[in-house]
Formats: C-alpha cells, structure tokens, sequence
C-alpha cells in the first residue's frame, strides 16, 4: 500500500489509530480490504506483491518440477515513471542552457528537397541557411557544436553562433523542429538526461543541473534501500516526494484514481526465485483444447482485421469527397481514429464481428449452451473436427497480430497433484499480442527474447505506432522494437525507446486499391499496408473478442473442453437484480445477501466485474467487510449496469504454488503462441 499511494496509506493508518469503532475506521477497514484483495488474489505483477517468475519447457515425461528457490524474491528493481524525469528537465531548461541543448527535427516531419513535409499543415520551404542548419539537427549534436562547425566552413554565409541560433529559432517557429531539453520514453530516462546534463560547457550551469539529478537519483536510491521494510520505507518514499517537490515546484502524484497510470514518482518489479520446468507432456495434456482456441483465436484477428480493412477503405473515400488531390497520412489517421476510437462514444465498429465469432462459437460447441446448466463438458475429438471446418487459418493482415498469449492457471492441490495428472488447465484471458514485453526486464536474460523475436519478425515489415508520453508508462511500453522494425511518428515527443528505424508522419501518403488501403513514401522507399498503423488497437479489440466469445445468458456454466477449463461458470446482473441493497439493517442484510447468493448457485468465494471498478474484484460471502465493499459498489451503479459474477477458480484449494515454508501463491503461466513456419 505504501508503494501504490503514500498519502492514502498514511490516512488509513491515522484513522485506525485514532478511531476504535465509527464511519472513518470501517472505510479505513474497506479501503485495506480492497487493497489486500488485489495484492493477494490476483495475478497482477505489483511488486513484491506479485514477483514475475520464469518457466522453461524441457523434454521431459515429468510434467513439472519446481525448486521454489530459498527466499520469494530473487531480483527487485526501482524504476523511475517516464514522467517523474519529464518534468524535471522541463524545469531544469533554461535560455542560458539553449546553446547545450542539441536540436531535433520534430518527430513527424520529414525533411525532402529543400522542403519540410509538416503533418496536416503545408511543406516548408527552406532557405539556403535553414538546409544546412537542419542537416545537422540530429538530436545529439548541440546547438553550439552546430554553430561551430558551420562557420568554420561559412555554410550559407553563417559567420558567427548567434546567426545560427536566429536560423534555429525560426525553424522553432516554423513547427519544425525541438530546441529543449528533454529525453525520450524508454525504461532508464535518468540516464539520458545524465548523458545530456554532461554535455553543457559552462561549469557552473552543469554542476547545477547535475546537482538536481543526482539528489533525485539519490532519494530513489534511498527507497531502494528500503524495500522490504516497512518501517523505513514510509520516510523514503516521502523524501523522494519532498525532494520532488522542492526540485519542479510539481506534486509527487499524478492521475489520482486512475488505475495502471503511472500516478507515483517511482515504482518497482521483483523477479521471483525458484526454477520451474515443465516438461512437454504437460503440454500435450493441454495441445488440443488449447489448439482450438489458438485456431479460434486466429479467425477471430483475421476477422477483427477484415472489418477494419472496410473501413478504411470507407474512411479513404470520404477524405477524397472532402479533399481533392493527395491524402497524406496523419490526416487519414486522424480520421480514422475519430470515426473508430472516438473518446466520447464506445466503439461500435466490431460488434457485429464480436456477435459472429459468438454464432460461429456455438455452432463449434455442438449448439448453444443453456443458461440452466452449471457444468458441460465437450468432448474434444468432436468439436476439434468441427473447429477445423469453421475455423479455418486466415491471415491476420497486420504484424502484430502473429502472436497468441493465453493467461492459463492450474487449479490443482500440490505440484504431486500435477504430475499425477490430477490438475485442471483455467483459460484466463487471451492476449492477441504478445503479452512478454511487460517483464522484459525481470528477465534473467533479456536478449533471449529479443532474439526470438528477431527471428520472428526478420523477413516482415512490422510498424509500432509511437505513444504519446502522456500516456506511455513503463511497465506497459512495447521494448520488442528492433532495428529493422518502423515506428510510425507524428506527435511532437521524440521517437521512444528502444531505437528503430522511423516513418514520420509527413513522409506518407495513402493510396487506394481495390481491397485495401495502403501507405507508401513519398520517395516510394516504403510501403505496406495502412491495417499496421493500428495494429496495437487492433489487437486490443481483437483481445476484447476473445473474452466475448459465450452469448450472454442470466447464467453461464463452466465450459470444459478435454483438461482445460474454457470458462468459469458466470452470472449476468444488474443491481434490480440485488433485493438486498434496499435492506437498511446491515445484519439482516449480510443474512440476506448469503441467502441471494445460494438461492442463486454461487460459490462461497466470487470475483465480481463491474462498470465502477477497472479489474474484477474478490467477494467472500463468508466475509462482512467484503459485502459491504460489494454493496457499497452496487449502490453506485445505474440500474442497467451489467455486473459479472464468476467463480474463483483456481479456488484456494487449488493453489499449486508454495514456497520454501510451504506458503501458497496465485499464480498464472504466461506464454506465446504463434502459427508454425511451414515447412
């Protein structure tokens, strides 16, 4: 709780200090509820709270083997939030700092015969003085060294460091190019702000700046030291706050509520010691079942990616009724957005794809499933013959989209259990994508991945679309970027980390064929399709399909398909639903509430989906703070809110994962699919 939110911490724990019974103590008593809840019953990687682990498949009868290792963390890592060293160079930039700042071209323009090719504006035409100067705008090379080197060689008659500078000021102006200090997104900003502190000639100025880095890198220093202990971890989360503040005259926090915001100054990930092999026959025990989803999972990309592949070519058209001549490529983009992902509505555009994955489903399956069952099972041989037929491969149409990554649980008693075969596989959710990239550096060696990735991507044009740093956070950026790869940029950030090659966004056009949309170069040295601009979107609504994959009945049962465990069993809810949250007695009301859930067929322990909360939540019946949180929740929802009750499975029984004093854990294997290279 002290790493997630200093302040709310230290407000719980003076409320409960001060107050032995009333209204502040018994929301303190909620508010540790919910946090505990989420840090212990969840498979979220927070900390040390949820450590990332590291499997490896062998060849193997032994279906698993596990060393949990002599402690539960292994490798725990501080890391800086983007933000955190954003801001302090902002406030670090100064007018007397300028000639020691190295200039960039702004990330979508693209510099082409004189010309400036500007995102939804018109080119610039440079002067004789602006085409050298520019030349020479690397993002690394200072404004002074620039100078230098220019009226050494009286390049366009530039005879002294402040003609060059006036040269500079203009393409400021002009939207052309950054004149400030500032570093890219990547896991280690400190460090290149560090790089470029360095690089300032006058004494003085340096030392200064420096002296604000380094008392930030030593208070984060500092909250690494304390890891693992609460006692000292509290006064070194608040000096890095005050250090902070005192530093940019800027809070410590930011986005309060917001859930995977990136709101604190620092944050940490742990690898988790022990060694896990599993060996392949576990794997075969699993190979069918988890065939069909991948299959399933593939048709349902290619199908997410058929629909958009119309609306882009619906998008193109309305441009041209709009605009005559060339379209170029971030006005196309931004249409596209608005009609697709507009913030103000919920996108629509895939429903009726959702809706025919669902048919298509169903017929797989043998029929509709009917809401009174609690449990089916399906018989594997039958619905793979089926799945064969009615999920054909497709391709995909975009890069990103080669990869499946399926959350899967073990529901059994002991790691014995597993090798006996006495284990049920749990599909949680599928990722159309490649989920790694999130613990890349909890690896114990990273360039493993990396270099499986290049051997993926090596022969395909694969484009990233940048983030914008308002919304790029750390933990969650794509570092499986490579050189060959392209990043699309069109914002005003420079290009993030980890370095590729770069499309801005004033160097593309879009054209039309007959059945797709694409995107080429203006010097023609590039193109693909315009699908891969959105590929990250894509795949995030593709994922979205993959969990829609039942037609919602008042309940759904658990779906068993051979070991596997297709989905828990459901129930769908709106709060006219809850009799009991008009029950004013909080007594009769927890009676009733036990009763509703009975009557209803639910188990003791639940996570509950609701509008109000972004992840599902624990609720233990047996529990009267967690029914208060859970009523408390319901009676802030509208009445035709949709709220998803599911069972807890794996249950607490089933919890395979101890360590070395036999503790049990949640837990959850990660892994990436792709489609088999034909041979």
């Amino acid at each position: 709780m002290l790493w997630q939110n200093l302040a709310s911490t230290r407000r719980v724990c003076h409320d409960l200090r001060l107050e032995a019974r009333g209204v502040r103590r018994r929301a303190s008593l909620r508010h540790i509820a919910m946090r505990a809840q989420r840090y212990c019953l969840k498979n979220d990687s927070i900390g040390f709270f949820g450590p990332v682990g590291w499997a490896t498949i062998q060849e193997s009868g032994n279906r698993i083997q596990v060393d949990p290792g002599a402690a539960l963390i292994a490798h725990r890592q501080v890391f800086f939030e983007g933000w955190t060293i954003d801001i302090l160079a902002s406030c670090l930039d100064s007018e007397e700092l300028r000639p020691w700042v190295a200039p960039r071209i702004k990330a979508g323009v693209w510099i082409h015969e004189s010309r400036a090719y500007r995102p939804q504006r018109k080119e610039h035409h440079l002067t004789e003085a602006e085409t050298v100067v520019l030349a020479r705008c690397d993002g690394m090379t200072t404004a002074r060294e620039i100078a230098q080197a220019l009226i050494a060689r009286r390049s366009a008659g530039l005879l002294n460091e402040q003609e060059v500078f006036n040269v500079l000021e203009k393409l400021v102006a002009a939207g052309v190019i950054a004149w400030r200090l500032e570093v890219a997104s990547q896991q280690y900003p400190e460090c290149e702000l560090e790089e470029r502190l360095a690089r300032i000639g006058d004494a003085g100025l340096r030392e200064r700046c420096r002296a604000s880095l380094s008392e930030l890198l030593s208070a984060r220093d500092r909250v690494a030291a304390a890891a693992g202990n609460h006692a000292g971890l509290d006064p070194a989360l608040s000096a890095l706050d005050a250090t902070f503040t005192r530093l940019t005259n800027q809070p410590s926090s930011r986005r309060g509520g917001q859930a995977y915001a990136g709101r604190t100054l620092v944050y940490e990930d742990c690898r988790r010691d022990g060694e896990i092999h599993i060996g392949t026959s576990f794997l075969e025990d699993l190979a069918q079942p988890l065939g069909i989803v991948f299959d399933a999972s593939r048709w349902g990309v290619a199908e997410i990616g058929r629909v958009m592949k119309a609306q882009l070519r619906k998008c193109l058209a309305e441009l041209r009724e709009r605009k005559a001549g060339e379209i170029d490529c971030h006005t196309f983009s931004e249409y596209v957005m608005s009609t697709v992902w507009n913030p103000e509505k919920p996108c629509t555009l895939f429903e009726p794809a959702i809706e025919r994955f669902r048919e298509v489903w169903d017929c797989v399956l043998g029929g509709p499933v009917q809401s009174s069952e609690g449990r089916v099972a399906f018989p594997v041989e039958e619905v793979r013959a089926r799945a064969s037929m009615m999920f054909p491969a497709r391709d995909a149409g975009w890069s990103l989209a080669r990869y499946i990554s399926p959350d899967l649980m073990i529901a059994a008693s002991s790691v014995e259990a597993i090798r006996q075969g006495d284990y049920a596989g749990v599909l949680g959710e599928v990722h159309c994508g490649n989920s790694m990239a999130t613990f890349l550096y909890q690896h114990h060696e990273p360039q493993h991945l990396l270099d499986a990735t290049e051997a993926d991507t090596r022969n395909e044009t694969v484009v990233i679309r940048q983030r914008p740093k308002a919304i790029w956070i750390a933990r969650t950026n794509n570092v499986f970027v490579l050189p060959h790869h392209w990043r699309y940029l069109y914002g005003e950030d420079p290009a993030s980390d980890p370095p590729c090659r770069t499309l801005p966004a004033g160097m593309l056009v879009v054209n039309g064929t007959e059945d797709s949309v694409r995107v080429r170069a203006r010097d023609g040295s590039i193109e693909f399709d315009a699908l891969e601009l959105f590929g990250g979107l894509l795949v995030d609504e593709a994922s979205h399909m993959m969990g829609e994959f039942r037609t919602r009945l008042p309940r759904m049962p658990r779906m068993t398909l051979g070991k596997l465990v297709m989905a828990r069993e459901r129930w769908n809810l709106t709060p006219p639903d809850m009799p009991f949250l008009s029950q004013s007695d909080s007594e009769q009301q927890f009676l009733d509430i036990r009763l509703w859930a009975r009557a209803l067929g639910m188990p003791r322990r639940v996570f509950v989906s609701s509008p109000n909360e972004r992840k599902p939540w624990f609720l233990d019946f047996d529990s009267p703070v967690s029914i208060t949180i859970f009523v408390a929740l319901m009676k802030k929802l509208p009445a035709e809110a949709n709220v998803a009750v599911s069972e807890m499975l794996p249950d607490l029984n089933d919890l395979w994962l101890v360590d070395r004093n036999g503790r049990r854990y949640t837990s959850e294997l990660r892994m990436v699919a792709r489609p088999a290279a034909v041979r």
